[in-house]
């Protein structure tokens, strides 16, 4: 999605992927040679009805991975944004969507629920977090790929995220168990710390 606010090059960044259920972030520093992750973590099922709806897990998550103080970067999950195709010529506005072009794919949009996206900038606001892009969960995923090119696993859905980088000692067993949970943090991370180039 085009909703960003900056780039940044060699900062401790957090990246998330915020979902109707579930919430997973990775801080991420560029190391030399490859991106490396600081410190990461996740949670599910999160309690429905809290106003933000998101910043209970966020805040709780953020104090996990000593992330409160950073930048953030944030997708909304697959269940809240997905890519569409633009066949057809300009398309018309939805309401309650908002539709930008995805930067190196000609022909897609990122389709997102407004809702989701609001409540999810407003829960980095009232949390006093500096939230410095939102993105989508697709976006992220596509820029995995674009960096891993052919090396992915057949029988994975999704390439596999540690491919792409390093991690600390520290959390090396918590992103070996987060697995492909970190694909929208790390698609992220490449992309917005510079892995992939100018779009």
């Amino acid at each position: 999605m085009a909703l960003q606010m900056g780039r940044f090059r060699n900062k401790q960044v957090a990246f998330w992927c915020i979902g109707a259920d579930s919430i997973d972030v990775a801080v991420v520093r560029n190391a030399v040679g490859e991106p490396l992750i600081e410190a990461c973590a996740g949670v599910d099922c999160l309690s429905v009805g809290r106003r933000p709806p998101h910043a209970a897990g966020i805040f709780d998550l953020a104090g996990l991975v000593s992330a409160r103080g950073l930048g953030h970067v944030a997708a909304l999950g697959p269940t809240l944004s997905q890519l569409a195709s633009v066949e057809g010529g300009p398309q018309e506005p939805v309401a309650g969507r908002i539709r930008v072009a995805v930067p190196r794919a000609d022909g897609l949009l990122c389709d997102a629920d407004e809702a989701a996206a609001t409540g999810i900038a407003e829960s980095f606001r009232v949390l006093g977090y500096r939230l410095i892009a939102l993105d989508c969960a697709a976006c992220a995923e596509l820029s995995l790929t674009a960096f891993l090119g052919d090396h992915t696993n057949a029988d994975q859905s999704t390439p596999d995220p540690l491919a792409a980088v390093a991690v600390s000692p520290e959390f090396e067993e918590t992103a070996v168990a987060m697995g492909e949970r970190l694909a929208v943090p790390v698609g992220l991370a490449l992309e917005h710390l510079g892995w992939l180039g100018d779009a």
